[in-house]
Protein backbone atom coordinates (compact mmCIF):
# COMPACT_ATOMS: atom_id res chain seq x y z
CA UNK A 1 0.00 0.00 0.00
CA UNK A 2 2.83 2.22 0.27
CA UNK A 3 3.23 3.40 -3.37
CA UNK A 4 -0.34 3.22 -4.14
CA UNK A 5 -0.62 6.83 -5.09
CA UNK A 6 2.89 7.07 -7.08
CA UNK A 7 3.75 5.00 -9.99
CA UNK A 8 4.94 1.20 -8.70
CA UNK A 9 8.02 1.52 -10.85
CA UNK A 10 9.01 3.52 -7.86
CA UNK A 11 8.63 0.07 -5.38
CA UNK A 12 10.12 -1.80 -7.85
CA UNK A 13 13.34 0.54 -8.62
CA UNK A 14 13.69 0.86 -4.79
CA UNK A 15 13.70 -3.08 -4.35
CA UNK A 16 15.99 -3.36 -7.10
CA UNK A 17 18.65 -0.60 -5.12
CA UNK A 18 18.21 -2.83 -1.50
CA UNK A 19 18.90 -6.11 -3.19
CA UNK A 20 21.56 -4.60 -5.12
CA UNK A 21 23.55 -2.72 -1.88
CA UNK A 22 23.08 -6.17 -0.16
CA UNK A 23 24.81 -7.99 -2.98
CA UNK A 24 27.86 -5.30 -2.48
CA UNK A 25 28.00 -5.55 1.24
CA UNK A 26 30.54 -8.49 1.10
CA UNK A 27 32.44 -6.77 -1.04
CA UNK A 28 32.74 -3.46 0.59
CA UNK A 29 34.27 -5.70 3.78
CA UNK A 30 30.94 -5.32 5.37
CA UNK A 31 28.91 -8.20 5.00
CA UNK A 32 27.57 -7.90 9.08
CA UNK A 33 25.46 -4.57 7.58
CA UNK A 34 24.28 -6.11 4.40
CA UNK A 35 20.81 -6.04 6.06
CA UNK A 36 21.23 -1.99 7.07
CA UNK A 37 22.11 -1.64 3.40
CA UNK A 38 19.12 -3.33 2.32
CA UNK A 39 17.11 -1.11 4.06
CA UNK A 40 19.31 1.81 2.78
CA UNK A 41 18.43 1.22 -0.60
CA UNK A 42 14.67 0.11 -0.18
CA UNK A 43 14.40 3.76 1.64
CA UNK A 44 16.52 5.52 -0.85
CA UNK A 45 12.91 5.82 -2.37
CA UNK A 46 10.69 6.68 0.61
CA UNK A 47 10.48 10.16 -0.13
CA UNK A 48 9.04 9.95 -3.48
CA UNK A 49 6.79 7.23 -3.01
CA UNK A 50 4.99 9.10 0.03
CA UNK A 51 5.69 12.25 -1.26
CA UNK A 52 6.91 13.64 1.26
CA UNK A 53 10.12 14.91 2.50
CA UNK A 54 12.82 12.05 3.89
CA UNK A 55 13.66 14.32 7.03
CA UNK A 56 10.02 13.86 7.44
CA UNK A 57 10.28 10.26 6.63
CA UNK A 58 13.16 9.37 8.74
CA UNK A 59 11.19 10.88 11.65
CA UNK A 60 8.86 8.41 12.00
CA UNK A 61 11.40 5.19 11.54
CA UNK A 62 13.05 3.97 13.83
CA UNK A 63 16.65 3.21 11.89
CA UNK A 64 20.07 3.79 13.40
CA UNK A 65 22.12 6.36 12.63
CA UNK A 66 24.22 5.19 10.27
CA UNK A 67 20.58 4.47 8.00
CA UNK A 68 19.63 7.78 8.62
CA UNK A 69 22.50 9.56 7.79
CA UNK A 70 22.77 8.15 4.78
CA UNK A 71 19.72 8.31 3.80
CA UNK A 72 20.04 12.45 4.78
CA UNK A 73 23.04 12.42 2.01
CA UNK A 74 25.28 13.14 5.00
CA UNK A 75 28.79 11.88 4.08
CA UNK A 76 29.18 8.14 5.20
CA UNK A 77 30.81 5.22 3.43
CA UNK A 78 27.07 3.50 3.07
CA UNK A 79 26.25 6.55 1.24
CA UNK A 80 29.37 6.36 -1.36
CA UNK A 81 27.56 2.82 -1.85
CA UNK A 82 24.67 4.00 -2.55
CA UNK A 83 25.53 6.43 -4.82
CA UNK A 84 27.60 4.08 -6.62
CA UNK A 85 24.67 2.07 -7.10
CA UNK A 86 22.30 5.08 -8.47
CA UNK A 87 25.24 6.26 -10.42
CA UNK A 88 24.62 2.86 -12.03
CA UNK A 89 21.24 2.26 -12.48
CA UNK A 90 21.43 6.18 -14.51
CA UNK A 91 24.37 4.85 -16.48
CA UNK A 92 26.67 7.41 -14.95
CA UNK A 93 29.67 4.92 -15.13
CA UNK A 94 32.27 7.13 -14.21
CA UNK A 95 30.44 8.39 -10.87
CA UNK A 96 29.65 4.51 -10.33
CA UNK A 97 33.32 3.26 -10.66
CA UNK A 98 34.40 6.35 -8.46
CA UNK A 99 31.86 5.60 -6.05
CA UNK A 100 32.14 2.14 -5.82
CA UNK A 101 35.87 2.61 -5.28
CA UNK A 102 36.25 4.43 -2.11
CA UNK A 103 34.69 1.73 -0.63
CA UNK A 104 36.86 -0.86 -2.46
CA UNK A 105 34.55 -2.40 -5.09
CA UNK A 106 35.88 -3.38 -8.13
CA UNK A 107 34.27 -2.13 -10.92
CA UNK A 108 33.33 -5.83 -12.75
CA UNK A 109 31.75 -6.14 -9.24
CA UNK A 110 28.89 -3.76 -9.63
CA UNK A 111 27.73 -4.96 -12.97
CA UNK A 112 27.16 -8.18 -11.43
CA UNK A 113 25.42 -7.21 -8.30
CA UNK A 114 23.03 -5.27 -10.98
CA UNK A 115 22.51 -8.32 -12.90
CA UNK A 116 21.76 -10.84 -9.97
CA UNK A 117 19.49 -7.91 -8.22
CA UNK A 118 17.77 -7.67 -11.15
CA UNK A 119 17.41 -11.13 -11.66
CA UNK A 120 16.03 -10.68 -8.13
CA UNK A 121 13.63 -8.54 -9.29
CA UNK A 122 12.12 -10.38 -11.56
CA UNK A 123 11.52 -13.42 -9.03
CA UNK A 124 9.81 -11.43 -6.67
CA UNK A 125 7.85 -8.83 -9.16
CA UNK A 126 7.68 -10.52 -12.30
CA UNK A 127 8.86 -7.53 -13.67
CA UNK A 128 11.56 -5.24 -13.50
CA UNK A 129 12.38 -1.78 -14.03
CA UNK A 130 14.74 -2.25 -17.01
CA UNK A 131 17.23 -4.89 -18.44
CA UNK A 132 19.61 -2.06 -19.39
CA UNK A 133 20.59 0.64 -16.69
CA UNK A 134 21.04 4.49 -17.64
CA UNK A 135 17.23 4.97 -18.11
CA UNK A 136 16.96 8.39 -17.40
Amino acid sequence: DLGRNTPSELVVASTLRARMCEVLAPFAGWPQQAGDLFMVGLFSLLDAILERPMEDVLKSLPVDTDVRDTLLEKPTPMRSLLDAVVAYEHGAWDVAREKAGEVGIAEDRVADCYLQALAWVREIFGQAPQDTPGRR
